[in-house]
């Protein structure tokens, strides 16, 4: 293991740049600590004894400096946020448990609705609280309803099978004077306390709406069951309707504010509501029966950290791999990164795409570091070693969340530990043993992305001849498979350096290139498998799976 411990570690807000682009560095240290940082051109990562040996060259820049870093925390959990400004006194949502911790639904104000073992409590300010029992079955869907005057609420459990009915109970505080609710900030699916995430709740979360008005509560609850019939509701609000617009990061809100939600750290969507009948396995066909929003307290797209050091690319600054070189206190971390050939520079013949679809896919992959099937949990370098000592950095595309469900995005808004040199044979690592051998043959090529292939389709490779893969090209999606065809279908060659190439189908997000999705659907090597009735990207609403399978579905 390195004779360095890792107590700094860092990330980039774009893993893929081109000259004149603006890029940031976000980095955080265990303690306060002065770091010398430094631009570096990453040639070989190996460090094996007998591998191809460790090669960087330093690269003059501005980034070279002085650093003083501190620490940054991450507050894991996804959660949605919309902003209203209105008096409330009725609220109501569904909402499916699917873990036994104790987690926020719903917050604004004073007020806080949270799930606590076998009940659901309702809080207001630091005295009043309503309690409301409730037989809280893992993945079985609840409603709730609560007045506000009097804080009197209701609670419905749907049938647990086809000969039961549903059950309700209802509590109720008697006040002494009217609460008085104003709603500013509505949050869902977590408690926000300046600016951190508080107890994320793991589950489902469908139907939300607010009223200024206070209707009964089992009138409330049929309101809830008719989108049509709610959007006519006295003194409603706001009522949001998850199941539209199901690619992106909003929840609609279908009532008169229009206002609507934003969604932090992808809470997965394109899953199964209250509603769903098994009539439909596809949310493009039915996205009524795909109203729900599953959030769970380990979602991590984007760490949000504070920019600690940035630059402009420089416009002369060769096509290549490079990295923010980062030491201090007896501690060091690379931040890689990718520069493309800029427009005005010379194409070489060759290029080579680096597979960051497939780093992601793997960010922080802990199957071989916690006695999973490809190791023996033993940490290898000073990268392993803090990922197993810092679960907050969030998972792979290879893992399940805490309540059990597989891991559908993943993103390099966060550290992720083995997209760094000085690590594991693997991925990134592994990949950059192509990098020297082309170095080490005397020539000379470019360096795109997955991302970069994606976005720009086969345009992007059109004046090379040849494209180089990187050792594991496994996560593809349609735009990128399509360009490589492209390529081929006008002469083009490709050298196919990998394993278990082009295999899992996957979908970028429409706005935020940072962040891919995969649905495990009908086949495969699968650490997880999707649910029945969601096997469409949420994304772009494209069939999941492998593409060995054929692309008829597509």
């Amino acid at each position: 293991m390195s004779k360095y411990r890792k107590s700094i570690v860092g990330y980039t807000d774009k893993l893929s740049v081109l000259a004149g682009d603006q890029q940031a560095f976000m980095l955080s240290a265990e303690t306060p600590v002065s770091c010398d940082a430094e631009l570096v051109e990453l040639i070989c990562g190996d460090t094996r004894a007998k591998g191809a040996g460790f090669q960087e060259k330093p690269v003059v820049s501005s980034l070279a400096g002085k650093l003083e870093l501190t620490r940054q925390s991450i507050y894991g959990g996804s959660y949605g946020i919309a902003r209203i400004d209105s008096s409330v006194n009725m609220f109501c949502l569904c909402f499916l448990p699917t873990a036994e911790t104790i987690g926020t639904l719903l917050q604004f104000s004073s007020l806080r609705i949270e799930t606590n073992g076998s009940v659901v409590r309702v809080d207001v300010g630091d005295e009043r609280q309503l309690t409301l029992p409730c037989a809280m079955n893992r993945w079985h869907w609840l409603g709730i309803a609560v007045s506000g005057k009097e804080l009197k609420g209701r609670i419905t459990r749907d049938a647990l099978g086809p000969a039961e009915s549903g059950q309700s109970s209802e509590a109720i505080v008697r006040l002494d004077d009217v609460i008085e609710l104003r709603a500013e900030e509505v949050v869902f699916g977590a408690s926000r306390t300046q600016g951190r995430t508080e107890l994320p709740f793991n589950g489902k979360i469908e139907a939300p709406w607010l009223a200024d008005e206070t209707v009964d509560l089992h009138v409330a609850e049929v309101l809830s069951e008719n989108q049509d019939r709610l959007k006519t509701a006295r003194g409603l609000i706001a009522a949001w309707d998850f199941g539209q617009q199901i690619g992106g990061d909003a929840g609609i809100d279908i009532g008169p504010a229009g206002c609507h939600v934003t969604f932090y750290n992808s809470p997965t969507r394109a899953v199964k509501g209250r509603y769903w009948d098994g009539s439909s396995h596809n949310f493009n066909d039915a996205p009524g029966q795909y109203g729900a929003v599953h959030f769970h307290d380990d979602d991590l797209t984007d760490a949000r950290w504070q920019p600690s050091t940035s630059w402009q690319v420089p416009s002369d600054l060769p096509s290549g791999v490079y990295a923010l070189k980062v030491t201090g206190d007896n501690s060091r971390d690379y931040v890689p990164f990718f520069v493309r050939p800029a427009p005005h520079h010379d194409r070489n013949k060759i290029v080579y795409l680096a597979p960051t679809a497939t780093y992601l896919a793997y960010a922080n992959q802990r199957l071989g570091l916690e006695g999973g099937i490809l190791s023996d949990g033993q940490a290898r370098n000073q990268n392993d070693a803090y990922l197993m000592d810092h679960r907050e950095v969030g998972l792979s595309l290879y893992e399940h969340h805490s309540d059990g469900s597989g891991v559908h995005y993943s993103s390099y808004l966060r550290p992720v530990l083995n997209l760094k040199p000085e690590g594991l044979m693997w991925a990134f690592n592994a990949d950059s043993n192509i990098t020297a051998w082309l170095r080490n043959l005397g020539e000379s090529f470019d360096v795109v992305t997955d991302e970069d292939l994606h976005r720009e389709g086969a345009s992007l490779i059109a004046d090379y001849q040849v494209v180089v893969t990187g050792t594991h090209p496994e996560y593809y999606s349609t735009a990128m498979l399509d360009a490589l065809e492209g390529f081929l279908g006008n002469g083009g060659r490709l050298m196919y350096m990998g394993g278990n190439g082009f295999y899992w189908r996957i979908a970028y997000h429409p706005d935020k290139p940072e962040i891919i999705e995969v649905r495990r659907a009908e086949d495969g090597a699968r650490a997880w498998i999707a649910e029945p009735g969601e096997y469409f990207h949420a994304f772009t609403g494209e069939y999941g799976g492998m593409w060995q399978i054929g692309r008829a579905h597509v």
